[in-house]
């Protein structure tokens, strides 16, 4: 990655996170850690993982080593780097040609220990997967709830519309009616 490309994410202000954002980074990290429980007890997903790779953002959920000490902020490696994407992501920062999201999954990828980098977007079911293979990465493109999303380094499988349950995409329909039932019946004397 260029020097000047890495200034300019240093002065890109994010904004907050939407709801979505976090929603879809959360099931993410539950989803992995589930899997990451049983296939590699020796790794765990976490949210906004600093990397040790200079003053670059932190991917929205990252794999890294369960090792770490109790007052740690960042860590030497990471094997999975997520980000959620949206429209602003899609914008060049000052004084770059392109794309933040483009900066950031060049970066990503460069990390000798990354084997898979997500983009997954916010406001579709959509999914830009890249796996590193011993001829470098190998990119797909799945989209809609059925598309599987598979990173076999990892023994991980989920459903695309695993990772939208609960935001606009797919909302949680079925858990709000039985919640708004159950408050009907405690209210009744």
């Amino acid at each position: 990655m260029a020097a000047l490309e890495s200034m300019a994410l240093d002065r890109v202000a994010p904004l907050p996170q939407t709801l979505a954002h976090s929603r879809i980074a959360s099931n993410l990290t539950r989803l992995l850690n589930d899997r990451l429980d049983r296939e590699a007890p020796s790794l765990v997903a976490i949210q906004r993982t600093p990397v040790e790779f200079g003053d670059r953002p932190a991917p929205d959920v990252g794999v890294v080593d369960v090792g770490f000490s109790l007052h740690q902020r960042s860590v030497r490696r990471i094997y999975l780097a997520a980000e959620v994407t949206n429209g602003e992501d899609a914008a060049c920062p000052p004084g770059c040609d392109r794309p933040t999201v483009e900066i950031r999954r060049d970066l990503y990828r460069a990390h000798g220990d990354c084997a898979a980098v997500l983009l997954v977007a916010e406001d579709r079911m959509e999914v830009v997967l890249d796996l590193r293979t011993e001829d470098g990465w190998r990119t797909s493109v799945l989209k809609a709830g059925e598309a599987e999303l598979e990173i076999g380094v990892f023994g991980f499988w989920c459903l695309l519309d695993d990772l939208y349950e609960g935001t606009p995409l797919r909302p949680r329909r079925q858990a709000a009616a039985r919640f708004v039932a159950s408050a009907r019946r405690r209210r009744r004397p």
